[in-house]
């Protein structure tokens, strides 16, 4: 029985603490996340224009745009959530 109930508060300590270090992190993260979102994004409109274009370079900064969009999307979220 004792087992239980140390599970159980080991849960509800984990639960009270997890979202409020991620919200701190994307706080944190997320204007330097944001500004190299707009610097990846228009390195890549200028490249994709240019005759100095290549399909490799596309394909790393895609690699690199696509990580970033989903934690705009998560600051995007978690500022919704915390409005309502």
């Amino acid at each position: 029985m004792s087992i239980v109930v140390l599970v159980s508060s080991a849960s509800n300590a984990i639960s009270n603490t997890i979202p409020l270090t991620w919200i701190t992190k994307l706080a944190i993260g997320g204007e330097v996340a944001t500004i190299l979102l707009i610097v990846l994004l228009s390195c890549k409109e200028i490249i994709s224009v240019t005759d100095y274009r290549d399909d490799r370079i596309v394909l790393f900064l895609n690699a690199m745009i696509w990580p970033l969009i989903v934690v705009f999307l998560s600051i995007i979220v978690s500022k919704i959530f915390e409005i309502i």
